[in-house]
C-alpha cells in the first residue's frame, strides 16, 4: 500500500523496506537521507537504534514511554558514554571524519542527538516526573489521540480532563529543563501554545488531503 500511494502521488526518490531493522539496515547500500521508522508497539531490537544513529540521523523519539525504566533503556541506546551506553562508530555520524578524537565525537554528538520520549497514556502521565528526571532525556512530546484512548475518552481532545493531563506532562518538562511538545490540530496547539517548544501538527496524510480537497474545489469552481 505504501508504494502504491507513492507511485500516486509521484514519488520515486524513496524506498519502502519491510523486515526486522536490524538486518534490513545492513542491506542498505548508500546512507539515506531521511529514515522513518514505524516500530511495533513492543519496540525495536535494542541494537537497531543505534545503528539507525550511526546513519547521521540527529534525534530519535519512542512512543509509550511509560517509566523511568523505559527512558533509561533510550537513553542508554542513543546516547554515548558517561550517560548512556551506545557502541562508538565512525561514519555518517561523525561526518566521515578521520579516526580519533573519540572523546570530542561522543560529547559533540551526546549534544546533538535529541532524545525524545512519546507520554500518551495515563500511566506515563502519572509518571512523567520520574520519566522526565532520567539524565540523557531531551524532549517529551505528547500523543494526544493515544492519550485520550488510554483515558476513556478517545474522540475529544479538547476534554477538560485530556487537556489537564497534558498540562501536567509540560509542567514536569519545565521543571525538569526538558523540551515539551505535541502531535496534535492547531486548536490544541493554540491552547498550549506558550508551552510548547516542539510542534508536530502538518501530518503528510493531512497536507495531501487538504491539498486534494483544494483543487477538487479550484475544479468546481471552473464555468461559475
Amino acid at each position: 500500500a505504501a508504494k502504491e500511494n507513492a507511485e500516486r502521488n509521484g514519488l520515486s526518490n524513496c524506498k519502502f523496506i519491510a523486515g526486522d531493522v536490524f538486518q534490513v539496515l545492513d542491506q542498505i547500500q548508500e546512507k539515506p537521507d531521511v529514515i522513518v521508522l514505524d516500530p511495533p508497539r513492543d519496540g525495536i531490537h535494542p541494537k537497531a537504534l543505534p545503528k539507525i544513529l550511526d546513519y547521521g540521523a540527529v534525534g530519535v523519539m519512542v512512543p509509550m514511554i511509560e517509566s523511568a525504566e523505559d527512558a533509561a533503556k533510550l537513553v542508554e541506546w542513543s546516547k554515548y558514554p558517561p550517560i548512556g551506553k551506545r557502541s562508538y562508530s565512525g561514519g555518517a555520524n561523525t561526518n566521515y571524519g578521520p579516526s580519533g578524537g573519540h572523546a570530542s565525537n561522543m560529547l559533540s554528538m551526546n549534544r546533538r542527538t535529541l532524545t525524545i520520549v512519546q507520554i500518551e497514556t495515563e500511566e506515563g502521565v502519572r509518571r512523567a516526573d520520574e520519566i522526565l528526571s532520567v539524565d540523557g532525556i531531551d524532549a517529551a512530546i505528547v500523543g494526544p489521540c493515544d492519550l485520550g484512548i488510554s483515558m476513556g475518552i478517545p474522540d475529544d481532545v479538547m476534554d477538560s480532563r485530556e487537556l489537564s493531563a497534558i498540562k501536567k506532562v509540560a509542567e514536569a518538562c519545565r521543571r525538569h529543563g526538558r523540551f515539551f511538545g505535541i502531535i496534535g490540530s492547531m486548536e490544541l496547539m493554540k491552547y498550549f501554545e506558550k508551552e510548547l517548544d516542539i510542534i508536530v501538527t502538518a501530518i503528510d496524510t493531512n497536507l495531501l488531503r487538504a491539498g486534494m480537497a483544494a483543487s477538487v474545489e479550484a475544479c468546481r469552481k471552473l464555468g461559475k
